[in-house]
């Protein structure tokens, strides 16, 4: 793309979402110098958060980097159905659904998971894990196989739909990442209505208001991770609170997919004229 704009004469605009940030300094010098290049002939740099467009600052002139967020669309997260998802589902109505949605890695916080899963005392805690592979899989099989709740949730490679009814459904979305962006599936559980347990990493504190839509704990603390879960879980009001709040933050900062491209067409717009 770098050859074709130079050679045409068309604006070059580079998104980053997190990965050649976050891991510029682990890629390979080939990748590296490719990044480097095709930053350098950028027209302009969108990042999905405040903490990657600090990072971009340092590879290219800041005047390039403009931070423009994703999102989600509230009115595709049918929260109105969810007590009669929770039925078709199979779910208890009254109980706590804890949410983990993400590969099945350990950027993403499966080995705390599934360190603390086996050692969790939630009588009425349903998990559900929504992933694509990845290889903590097993890890996370095996940890669910020796703790007292169920492996008939766990799930690679469902459809957009499925996965929007089970953020419709779920009281907390579960997400211990080690390395983020601004993560989609925040986006998506806040349209959804539902709280964040989540940790203070890259862009996830500009999303969550911490005590306020979710709580944020450090990466890796699985004492934490197990607390928080134990508190959040035996306190649905409080979750379903959280929740509200959620999507009225999504709403009022402008976090929906209509204002990102409105964002989007604005400076496309500005760099051809």
């Amino acid at each position: 793309m770098v050859d074709y704009c130079e050679r045409h004469d068309v604006p070059l605009f580079v998104v980053s979402h997190g990965h050649f940030m976050n891991e510029y300094d682990e890629l390979a010098d080939d990748v590296r110098e490719k990044v480097d290049e095709t930053l350098d002939a950028a027209t302009k740099v969108l990042c999905v958060s405040d903490a990657l467009a600090e990072k971009a600052g340092e590879r290219v002139s800041r005047s390039k980097v403009e931070v423009v967020p994703i999102g989600a669309t509230p009115s595709r997260y049918p929260v109105e159905r969810r007590d009669e998802l929770r039925e078709e589902l199979g779910i208890d109505p009254d109980a706590t659904v804890a949410l983990f949605v993400g590969e099945f890695c350990e950027r993403k916080g499966i080995p705390e998971l599934a360190e603390i899963l086996p050692t969790l005392d939630l009588p009425n805690t349903e998990f559900v894990f929504v992933g694509h592979g990845g290889d903590e899989e097993w890890t996370l099989r095996r940890a669910l196989s020796s703790s007292p709740f169920s492996a008939r949730h766990v799930y690679t490679g469902i459809t957009s739909l499925a996965l929007r009814r089970w953020l419709a459904v779920a009281d907390v979305l579960v997400l211990p990442s080690h390395a983020e962006g601004r993560p989609t599936v925040i986006y998506e559980a806040m349209a959804a209505e539902t709280a964040v347990l989540s940790t203070t990493v890259g862009g996830v504190p500009e999303q969550v208001a911490d005590g306020e839509t979710g709580v944020l704990i450090p990466p890796g603390d699985t004492d934490r991770l197990r607390d928080e879960l134990t508190s959040l879980s035996a306190d649905r009001e409080r979750l379903r609170e959280m929740g509200r709040r959620g999507r009225e933050r999504l709403v009022e900062q402008g976090w929906t997919w209509d204002d990102h491209a409105e964002r989007v067409h604005r400076l496309h717009r500005e760099a051809l004229e």
